[in-house]
């Protein structure tokens, strides 16, 4: 089955407006950021009552804004308003290490977006590696930066530099659970110095450091569900939802987990959650269509795959639409489904867009 988790939230009036407290999804959100500001600043003042990395300074109160206005979109999934704020808060002031951080962190999140989509990007790459060189020339001992010097390494499949990075972030602060998890992009022989034998270790580490750090159970419950242990996966899903009963992407990977065990009426009921949250989601028609196409019910899944259509021209869809119309004997309609998503490949590595074009060949 090829599901699909995330998508975007409602946008809403951030900060300091409280209307982004009149939904139930936007205040779990905010919940959720709110855990990781604590979590960001108690490991800050831990390490740095230790000797190791102190707490940057906050400056302004427009930069305080700023920088949590660009958390909270950030949050939301809402990339381009979030790079918007923290290159507002860099061109206040470009000597902060922790808003060039932050917007570093934000470029090269979404030069994986744009990597992932087929489009170039290398322009953000270039501007976040020029951020944290500015970071590294003001703080030389600030180990955020050398894990964001990794994660930019990692997103350029630069393994060794990467592997580099990583051990100086971990020798400069070992309880910042990011870390471990960054780690888990690496071939195992790369991190087994240190004592971990497999990414599972790395996210169950993760988890110990922060038990609120929701990625870690996300990847700890991809990474059991890869190895077959749809038990293990579910466990750690519903944990991961203990936290934050509202969060979208544990509710889609819970989703698709209940559909491969063939828990069809609840993975339903957690699709209803998430359009709920997220009326527009294009990812729930999408598996929703999955759902109802190997159920045999060849209507519903057809108005779930044009419905994704319609939201965003959800690529795979057309896929899956050329298959039941080939089912119901429509030939050109397939046709046309297939030769739409062959011309809509994402780049080399597109495997959706090649399976359409050895189907349709």
């Amino acid at each position: 089955f090829f599901f699909l988790m995330i998508r975007r939230p409602p946008r809403s009036t951030l900060f300091p407006s409280t209307t982004l407290f009149r939904s139930e999804r936007n205040a779990s959100t905010v919940l959720e950021i709110a855990r990781s500001l604590y979590s960001e600043f108690t490991t800050n003042v831990f390490a740095s009552s230790n000797g190791v990395d102190g707490t940057a300074a906050w400056g302004s109160q427009e930069q305080v804004a700023g920088y949590f206005n660009a958390k909270i979109y950030n949050f939301s999934k809402q990339i381009e308003p979030a790079v918007e704020f923290a290159s507002a808060n860099v061109r206040e002031d470009s000597s902060s290490v922790k808003c060039l951080n932050l917007l570093a962190a934000l470029l090269i999140k979404r030069g994986e977006q744009k990597t992932e989509a087929g489009s170039s990007a290398l322009d953000d790459f270039r501007t976040a590696k020029s951020l944290l060189l500015k970071s590294r020339s003001l703080d030389q001992e600030l180990s955020t930066t050398r894990r964001l010097f990794a994660e930019l390494y990692l997103a350029n499949k630069k393994w060794m530099k990467a592997e580099g990075s990583l051990s100086e972030a971990r020798d400069g602060r070992p309880l910042d659970p990011r870390v471990y998890v960054d780690l888990t992009r690496l071939h195992r022989s790369r991190y087994q110095k240190w004592g971990f034998e497999t990414e599972g270790e790395l996210l169950e580490h993760a988890i110990y450091l922060n038990p609120a750090f929701i990625d870690a159970y996300l990847r700890l419950a991809d990474y059991h569900k890869l190895k077959r242990r749809q038990d293990l996966a579910i466990q750690r899903l519903q944990q991961a939802l203990s936290i934050n009963p509202n969060h979208v992407e544990a509710l889609m990977m819970l989703g698709s987990t209940y559909v491969t065990e063939k828990r069809t009426l609840e993975a339903l009921q957690l699709y209803e959650r998430v359009l709920n949250l997220e009326p527009k989601n294009s990812d729930v028609y999408y598996n929703l269509g999955i759902v109802y196409y190997y159920d045999k019910d060849y209507e519903n899944a057809i108005m779930s795959f044009e419905h994704a259509l319609t939201l965003d021209d959800h690529l795979d869809s057309h896929l899956y639409l050329a298959y039941i119309y080939e089912l119901k004997g429509e030939t050109d309609r397939a046709v046309s489904y297939l030769r739409a998503r062959i011309r809509k490949r994402k780049g080399d590595d597109d495997r959706f867009a090649e399976e359409a074009r050895k189907h349709l060949f």
